[in-house]
């Protein structure tokens, strides 16, 4: 008769949830920061590139490297093949739920602050954002996305929970934007209250 009480269980290091949530988190904000400095600082100094060009290159780049390394990363850190949150075949109805969540979410927003008075509507503004403008949209979405909801929020609510995972990943996605220019405690704190719990739930 075998003991089997006494054999050691073996448990790989990618059961560890928090090492996954480090790696991923550290990919993904260098790739992140890489891709910001090329698109804004480095690639406009070639002279044959103009500024356009730079931004569509630099995110670009940004945006591929971050879902390459988004599914390589979780497929060898937890095993799952495909990644279910990044399959294609849900892109077109997740992308349009999206875009009408995120118009409801911010108009609810304005909304709010303009019958407090706090807000002004006006149309006066060009009716079509700017290449830069979409360039910088297109990025936070992806590359911010897969960092604050895809790791701080997704492995966090494994572990502890929805409302956890919404406190946590609200708490880091406001404290970073305290880097952003122009940015004070003020912002940072409205971000953590009002569009990290948002966003958090929208993923959710």
């Amino acid at each position: 008769m075998t003991d089997t009480a006494a054999t050691p269980i073996k448990r790989s290091w990618r059961n560890n949830r928090l090492l996954r949530l480090l790696i991923l988190f550290v990919t993904l904000m260098v790739i992140y920061a890489v891709a910001q400095e090329l698109g804004e600082r480095s690639l406009p100094k070639f002279a044959h590139l103009d500024a356009h060009m730079s931004l569509a290159l630099g995110y670009g780049l940004g945006v591929a490297a971050s879902l390459a390394a988004y599914v390589w990363l979780v497929h060898v850190l937890e095993r799952r093949s495909p990644i279910g949150e990044l399959a294609p075949r849900k892109a077109p109805g997740g992308l349009l739920a999206g875009f009408l969540l995120g118009v409801g979410i911010i108009s609810a927003v304005i909304g709010v602050m303009w019958l407090m008075g706090a807000a002004t509507l006006a149309l006066n503004t060009p009716p079509l954002p700017s290449f830069a403008m979409v360039a910088v949209a297109i990025v936070s979405a992806v590359c911010e996305e897969l960092i604050f909801r895809g790791a701080l929020f997704r492995i966090p609510e494994e572990m502890f929970g929805t409302l956890v995972a919404i406190v946590i990943s609200g708490l880091l996605f406001g404290g970073a934007h305290i880097v952003n220019p122009h940015a004070n405690w003020a912002s940072s704190t409205a971000i953590v209250i009002e569009a990290g719990p948002l966003f958090g739930l929208a993923y959710a």
